[in-house]
């Protein structure tokens, strides 16, 4: 899923697809069907799931994932800028790594590494904490519109990839 307000995307590409409807963008794409491997082409689900990735994409939009992880990755930037604007001139941190000048680059990567390191590992973890409730999330809105058990067969095939 992309776009943001009124010019929302959901993209289900061709490898969600079996049967009849894979032989009709298998013809559309004569270079799309020569990419496909096997696995591709096995891997096709029956409309119901696709239906149920759907709703399972459904939920994103409909609980605001998409502009939610925006918001916090903008934050994460802002942050990140404000501590490298107060840290890239403290002539000590680039004596303490054999520098004798400050270059501003040489500034960006002592900062982002050795001073954002903790901060870097903390906000991953938080962060993958927070992608998993969302595809949770994603997921039982698919299930509270009826198409759990597909979801769940459909979900078993993607993860045979």
């Amino acid at each position: 899923m992309y776009g943001f307000w009124n010019n929302k995307r959901i993209v289900l590409y061709d490898t969600l697809l079996s049967g009849e409807e894979k032989e009709k963008v298998i013809e559309i794409c004569a270079e799309a069907a020569a990419d496909m491997t096997e696995k591709d082409k096995a891997r096709g689900m029956s409309n119901d799931e696709v239906v149920a990735v759907l709703g399972h994409e459904l939920g994103h939009w409909a609980l605001w994932h998409t502009l939610i992880n925006l918001v916090i990755a903008e934050l994460n930037i802002l942050f990140m800028l404000a501590v490298f604007a107060y840290f890239y001139r403290w002539v000590f941190l680039y004596e303490a790594f054999g520098f004798h000048t400050t270059p501003t680059l040489v500034g960006l990567i002592l900062v982002i590494q050795f001073v954002m390191g903790l901060y870097n590992q903390v906000t991953e973890i938080l962060m993958s904490i927070h992608s998993r409730r969302c595809e949770f999330a994603a997921d039982a809105y698919a299930a509270k519109l009826g198409h759990g058990d597909k979801l769940i067969s459909a979900l078993t095939k993607l993860s045979k990839v």
